[in-house]
């Protein structure tokens, strides 16, 4: 669990049409995301705005003194048995040092985990920049499972982390 005695930290699990913007904003001030991978983000924002608990899309929130901090969205992986995947986790950066990412990313594994996942993979690339982030993921218990060479482009790999969530039978 994580630990933080922040009271302004606040989580929900939903999206609504208003965050569309907001998490658009968040993207567009990561420095990780090309414009191509925020327009993905944004149309699994709206599936699950249009279809609710009926996407396959699941959501958490976190709000920092009202306002939108961070998110992380993830769902089962099709044609798989109770694997799911992490598509996107992104904080504010000006929050980062808050336990903001690792507050999410618990949440998600918990409720991953209830609705009887067995298992998470997590997609990153090998680019320099993007050393913290595999950092993140093996300081909460993900290992690296894959890593497919020149995938996003010459000399960019694929990095695939996973985690067991529960023993499989």
């Amino acid at each position: 669990m994580v630990k933080t005695e922040d009271k302004k930290i606040s989580l929900r699990n939903f999206v609504m049409s208003r965050d569309l913007n907001e998490i658009r904003r968040l993207l567009e001030d990561d420095a990780f995301f090309k414009p191509s991978e925020i327009e993905v983000a944004l149309e699994l924002v709206e599936d699950s705005v249009v279809k609710g608990s009926n996407s396959d899309y699941n959501f958490i929130l976190a709000e920092y003194e009202g306002k939108t901090a961070g998110y992380v969205c993830y769902g089962p992986i099709l044609v798989t048995d109770k694997r799911y995947d992490l598509y996107w986790i992104s904080v504010k950066k000006e929050l980062r040092r808050k336990k903001i990412g690792s507050l999410l990313l618990v949440n998600a594994e918990k409720n991953i985990k209830d609705l009887g996942g067995a298992a998470i993979y997590i997609e990153t690339s090998s680019l320099q920049i993007y050393q913290q982030t595999r950092q993140f993921y093996i300081k909460h218990g993900y290992h690296e499972v894959a890593r497919i060479p020149d995938y996003y482009a010459d000399g960019d790999a694929r990095v695939v982390y996973m985690k067991k969530l529960q023993p499989v039978p």
